[in-house]
């Protein structure tokens, strides 16, 4: 499932290594009063810091995220919950103390001045370049693929949060993708179109609702040279409030009646409902002010079709998810629900005149269309239905064009017994959900959920052609599919997009194989680097994509093995090279060699803790402490690795001290046996003789209330520096006495959520900042001023 572009691993040359990752953030706009009660140092008094400090535990603690985060898939299906807990648990994190609500506009505010900044400098001003370190072979969440007009193997790809992509020959295995000029690189691509008329002239969508809209767009962008060059052509408003945040589909259409080119999209709109204190009935908004259906015969100017036929019922307007062209050349457009919950599962066609509403097909979710090319009238549809719990997927075929009822076609049943004859999407019908009819013979169907299935009888019977790990007896194509599209005049030639990034195939699915190479789009949660530089070796989590590990890296980018499956979280490398750690979600850990070969689980993994729970690792004693949370319940998992065994020990510790969520954990570079671990309320608790029965000591900064982000050491063990997820605190602090006083270095730092810091070791008074917006470059030694932005912004 998450958001922004996460590079791979990268280096900052010349002075250190380190492999860091970017978060992804949730730019919502939510209708709250902005009163911020902070002294202007970032800090508040005893009493203020007493009342926000309840207000925020009782936030954490009774969110209705704090419950959906420990659903299963099942109970989160049942509930319409789409799979993004981590944005769940970073929402909670990042949120004001004061507000109880993230902040995004202050984000957006400050991203709009970098930009404008960033494009004032001359060329060669930035002097510190990163460097990608890898991998170069995974992919990443790919929704919109098309080929090239007129090419049958040049092909653009869209990452979901990873910008716009080409290949020059998608045949060949050792093509390598590249990033096309002027698209972000950490901007969500989910449609491309081109103009049928003028095929220099290029379109694109961006923003994905689908997972409640956690990943936010920038409405549309153009090219007028074959999609060498692209450039921002509407986003809506200049206000966050009446910004397009979610472009479901785009389409360039000729009009059969004028033969002139018009250009439509569909905007979709989310909405989350709070109601964190009782009686409070909070609600939160996304695109409410966009949402519905726009046109442009300009190719520039963009207006929004009002009116009852683009209303439902309830007045509010319809919110367009999918277009197609049939073989007469009429546009067809199936809708979503939009964030009221209407509107889902309507079906309109435009014969170039005027739209018509045809068909409600009274599923209320995503409608997926494939228009045949040869037939007029004939349409597969594949459609989400939020109102069965038993039978949520459903796929029809009509010959006459809605004029009466669609035929329902019996959905494939996949070999996986994990997944339910009943729905071949495993409950992800709002999230995976792909269609595609052969355009030389609209007898053959494609569809895809979790895996593929073809069909040549349409849709009468169907053939499984992949798994997704592949198993019964099926070759391996990655999980949860989105995408597809057909090379011109050769329909066995197709392109997959689905979470494991773009697959090939060229005899209509009997041989697919990843086409992968360069298409760095893969999503990160955290990473790890060993000490010996000589012969380096790089570990991290990935969304949906494993943990991924590079032995002996050379310098520049490298290839990765995947060593660990599913969604890839914290990662360790052993000190003296014995072993590593990588992690799945909550408290379940992986133990690997230092080749790289998977020995088992920890025993003990369970449930607990956060979605990408928080852990550190001493490789001194080979002691690892996680949070172990569970409900109200406050605890740590001590985890003792024998390496020579290796075997493994588990046991719980607890304290009066810890009476809240414990959010990040450093083992000590100079005491043995001491760990300093960060809480959700800012506390900071120093935890010494580890190994045995611990001692609890609170060495926290007495006026601070926000979720510890990361903690570090300095030159000493009593140089300790802290940072904070939220916005609307100061998010770093640093003491020189072992935490019997802090002092804030914030300096001019904006107001943006800070996950990570790390000192300079061959200039100890500068520290770099992973931030929502990119790393930053702080002064902690006096005076404390920011240096400047470090990296290139996108």
């Amino acid at each position: 499932m998450k958001l922004l572009k996460l590079p791979s691993f990268i280096k900052l040359k010349p002075s250190f290594y380190i492999a860091t990752l970017f978060f992804v953030v949730i730019v919502s706009f939510f209708l709250f009063s902005d009163t911020i009660f902070f002294k202007p140092d970032g800090s508040v008094s005893s009493i203020e810091k007493s009342d926000i400090s309840q207000r925020y535990s009782q936030f954490l603690i009774n969110h209705p995220f704090r419950k959906s985060m420990h659903m299963s898939k099942e109970e989160r299906k049942a509930q319409g919950l789409p799979p993004n807990k981590f944005f769940e648990q970073e929402y909670l994190y990042t949120s004001d103390p004061n507000l109880l609500r993230p902040a995004p506009e202050r984000l957006y505010a400050l991203q709009q001045e970098l930009k404008t900044n960033t494009a004032m400098k001359a060329p060669g001003d930035l002097t510190n370049v990163w460097e990608e370190r890898g991998p170069n072979n995974v992919g990443g969440r790919t929704h919109s693929l098309i080929f090239a007009p007129g090419s049958t193997t040049k092909v653009f790809a869209g990452g979901v949060s990873g910008g716009l992509w080409i290949n020059n020959d998608i045949t060949n295995s050792a093509s390598v993708w590249q990033r096309v000029n002027g698209v972000p690189g950490n901007l969500s691509v989910m449609s491309i179109t081109f103009d049928p008329n003028n095929t220099q002239i290029m379109y694109l969508g961006t923003g994905e609702v689908y997972t409640a809209g956690d990943v936010v767009g920038n409405g549309v962008y153009k090219s007028i040279d074959g999609g060498e060059n692209w450039f921002e052509l509407y986003t809506g408003g200049t206000a966050l409030a009446d910004k397009i945040a979610f472009v479901q589909d785009i389409i360039a259409w000729n009009n059969p009646v004028t033969n002139q080119t018009e250009v439509y999209f569909g905007t979709g709109s989310t909405i989350y409902r709070e109601e964190v204190i009782a009686g409070s009935d909070g609600w939160t908004w996304l695109g409410l002010n966009t949402i519905g259906l726009y046109k442009s015969t300009d190719g520039s100017n963009f207006t929004k079709l009002t009116g009852s036929t683009f209303q439902t019922t309830s007045g509010t307007y319809f919110s367009p998810n999918d277009f197609d062209i049939a073989a007469d050349g009429s546009l067809w457009m199936g809708t979503r629900s939009n964030a009221y919950g209407y509107g889902g599962g309507y079906v309109f066609r435009n014969d170039g005149n005027n739209w018509t509403n045809v068909r409600n097909l009274n599923t209320n979710g995503r409608v997926e269309l494939a228009c045949s090319k040869q037939t007029a009238g004939k349409i597969y549809v594949l459609a989400q239905d939020r109102t069965s719990s038993s039978n949520p997927v459903k796929i029809f075929r009509t010959t006459n064009g809605f004029a009466t009822a669609p035929t329902s076609i019996a959905q494939p049943n996949d070999a996986d017994t994990g997944i339910s004859a009943l729905d071949f999407t495993r409950g992800q019908s709002f999230y995976d959900l792909m269609i595609g009819v052969d355009p030389s013979n609209d007898n053959t169907l494609y569809v895809g959920g979790i895996d593929l299935f073809k069909s040549t009888n349409s849709g009468n019977s169907w053939v499984q052609f992949t798994h997704w790990y592949g198993g019964f007896g099926y070759q391996e194509v990655h999980a949860d599919q989105h995408g597809i599209a057909f090379a011109p005049g050769m329909p066995n030639r197709i392109i997959f997009g689905n979470d494991g990034g773009v697959f090939y195939t060229n005899n209509g699915g009997t041989n697919t194989y990843s086409r992968n190479s360069g298409y760095n789009v893969t999503q990160f949660y955290k990473g790890a680097i060993n000490q010996n530089f000589s012969s380096e070796i790089l570990l991290a989590g990935a969304q949906d994509n494993g943990s991924q590990l590079i032995l002996n890296a050379a310098s520049g980018i490298n290839s990765s093995n995947e060593v660990t499956g599913g969604d890839g979280c914290w990662a360790f490398i052993d000190k003296d090279d014995q072993y590593m750690v990588s992690s799945y979600v909550y408290n379940n850990y992986r133990y690997i060699t230092i080749g790289g070969n998977y020995l088992g689980n920890f025993p003990g993994s369970d449930n607990t803790g956060d979605f990408v729970n928080q852990c550190g690792l001493d490789s001194e004693t080979n002691i690892m402490l996680s949070n172990a949370t569970n409900g109200s319940n406050y605890q740590i998992y001590r985890w003792t690795i024998n390496p020579s065994g290796p075997s493994i020990a588990k046991s719980t510790l607890t304290n009066s001290m810890l009476n809240t969520i414990p959010t990040f954990f450093v083992a000590s570079p100079n005491v043995s046996n001491r760990f300093l671990i960060g809480t959700a309320l800012g506390k900071i608790i120093r935890l010494d003789n580890v190994n045995a029965t611990p001692s609890w000591t609170n060495i926290s900064m007495p006026s601070v209330v926000g979720a510890v982000s990361d903690i570090r050491y300095g030159a000493t063990e009593n140089d300790i520096m802290v940072t904070f997820h939220n916005y609307g605190v100061n998010s770093i602090w640093y003491t020189s006495n072992g935490g019997s006083s802090w002092v804030s270095k914030e300096g001019d730092l904006p107001d943006i959520p800070v996950k990570c810091i790390l000192q300079n070791p061959s200039n100890v008074d500068h520290v770099i900042i992973g931030t929502a917006l990119g790393v930053w470059k702080q002064k902690i030694g006096p005076p404390q001023v920011q240096i400047g932005l470090n990296h290139k912004m996108e």
